[in-house]
C-alpha cells in the first residue's frame, strides 16, 4: 500500500480527515452514496461506468479491484485494498485535522477507541460479503433479493435467504419470493389474509414494525429495517394486490418505491402510479413518516394509528390502511384494511400482498444449491 498516516489509508473531506484500519481480506463491501463526495488517501482507484450493484462486482473482479460503492442507481467507483471498516469509520469516527499527520498524534487516543468500535464491527460485515474467486457474475452466491434468487434458475414461490447489501450492521435475513406474478422475482414486504388471527393482530409497537412479525407463509410484516435496507440497494418496482371479500382483484404499481431510515422515521416514497385498483397511496401518503400506536408521526391533530388501530405512513389520517384491523365486509369502519379507490373508505378487504421487484428484472435461466425453506 502507498501512502496513508503510518502506512494507513485515510479518508479526507474539506479540512476533516477520518482514520480507517488497514484491513486486507478480499472480501467485498459496499458503501452507499454517503461516501461519494469522500476519496481515500493512499489508495489507487479506477473509474467504471455500470449501472447496477452486480455489474460492479463483476468489473472489481475481472479486474482483481475488491472494493465497490456508490449509490442505488449508479455504482460508479471501484477500489483497491479491502477496507470494510470505511463506512464505519465515516459513521463513528469524527476525528477533525488541519494536517493529516495530526490525526496521528495528538488525537490519537480518541481516534483508537473508535477504531476499535470499528473494527469490532467486522465480522458482522463478513456474512453479507460474496468470496473473491467464487462469484458467478451469473448467478450471485449470496442474493440480494428475489430477483437474483430467480437469476439463479429458482421458479418456486417460497422463503428463501437473502442478503441486503445495505444490512450494514446486520446479516442476511429470509424472505418470501413470489416467483410468478408477472414473472416473478418479487420479494413480499407484507401480506393479509384471513389466517384466523385476531382482528387486531397488526396493531402493534413501533420496534415490532421495526424488527417485522408474523409468518412468512401466512400473514406478516417483513419490518422496517429490513424494507430500508432493500429498497436503498437498488431502484425498486412496488406492485400491491388487493383482494375484497366478493374476491374481486385489482393491483397498484409504482415505477419507484423505497423509505428512509429510522432516523428519518421511514419515511415513505412512491411514484408513477398504474394499475386497476386505483392509487390510493401517493396522494395522501407519499413523504409521510411511518406512525405505529406508540410512536405519533403523523400530520393530523389526533393520532390516526391510535384512532384506526394500525400502522402506516398516516397523513391527516388515510386514503390506504393496509395494516388495520382484519375486519369482515359486513363491518364498516375506517380501521380495516383500506383501499379507498377499490372499495371504499370503510369496507376492508379479504387479501392483500406489498412486493418489490428492482427495475432491470431480468428472468433467471440458471441453477445453483440455493433451495426454498
Amino acid at each position: 500500500m502507498i501512502g496513508g498516516i503510518n502506512n494507513l489509508p485515510y479518508l479526507v473531506k474539506k479540512d476533516m480527515t477520518l482514520l480507517v484500519y488497514d484491513f486486507s481480506e478480499d472480501i467485498l463491501f459496499y458503501v452507499t452514496s454517503v461516501l461519494m463526495n469522500y476519496m481515500f488517501v493512499g489508495l489507487e482507484a479506477n473509474e467504471c461506468d455500470v449501472t447496477s450493484v452486480r455489474e460492479c462486482d463483476c468489473t472489481c473482479l475481472s479486474n482483481k479491484l475488491v472494493l465497490g460503492f456508490g449509490n442505488s442507481s449508479k455504482m460508479a467507483f471501484c477500489r483497491q485494498i479491502i477496507l470494510q471498516a470505511a463506512f464505519l469509520a465515516f459513521a463513528f469516527l469524527t476525528v477533525t485535522c488541519e494536517e493529516p499527520k495530526e490525526c496521528g498524534t495528538a488525537k490519537s487516543a480518541k481516534a483508537e477507541t473508535y477504531l476499535e468500535t470499528a473494527a469490532a464491527l467486522i465480522d458482522k460485515l463478513r456474512e453479507n460479503m460474496p468470496e473473491e474467486g467464487k462469484m458467478d457474475c451469473s448467478c450471485p452466491p449470496k442474493p440480494m433479493d428475489c430477483e437474483e434468487v430467480m437469476q439463479c434458475g429458482h421458479n418456486r414461490s417460497g422463503i428463501y435467504q437473502i442478503w441486503p447489501r445495505n444490512r450494514v450492521m446486520y446479516g442476511s435475513v429470509y424472505v418470501y419470493c413470489d416467483m410468478e406474478t408477472s414473472g416473478g422475482g418479487w420479494t413480499v414486504l407484507q401480506r393479509r389474509g384471513d389466517y384466523k388471527r385476531p382482528a387486531d393482530f397488526f396493531f402493534k409497537s413501533w420496534n415490532s414494525y421495526k424488527n417485522g412479525f408474523g409468518d412468512l407463509r401466512r400473514d406478516f410484516w417483513l419490518g422496517n429495517d429490513n424494507i430500508y435496507a432493500l429498497t436503498n440497494q437498488k431502484k425498486y418496482y412496488l406492485r400491491i394486490d388487493l383482494t375484497d371479500h366478493a374476491n374481486n382483484s385489482r393491483y397498484a404499481f409504482y415505477d419507484q418505491f423505497w423509505i428512509d431510515s429510522e432516523t428519518h422515521h421511514y419515511k415513505l416514497h412512491a411514484y408513477d402510479y398504474s394499475g386497476d385498483a386505483g392509487d390510493a397511496l401517493t396522494k395522501t401518503h407519499d413523504g409521510q413518516k411511518f406512525s405505529t400506536v406508540d410512536r405519533d408521526n403523523d400530520n393530523s391533530t389526533y393520532h390516526c394509528a391510535q384512532k384506526h388501530k394500525g400502522a402506516w405512513w398516516y397523513a391527516d389520517c388515510h386514503t390506504s390502511n393496509l395494516n388495520g384491523m382484519y375486519n369482515t365486509d359486513k363491518v364498516k369502519s375506517a380501521d380495516g384494511i383500506i383501499w379507498s379507490t377499490f372499495r371504499g373508505s370503510s369496507e376492508s378487504l379479504k387479501m392483500t400482498e406489498m412486493k418489490i421487484r428492482p427495475m432491470d428484472f431480468k428472468a433467471g435461466q440458471l441453477d445453483m444449491d440455493i433451495d426454498a425453506v
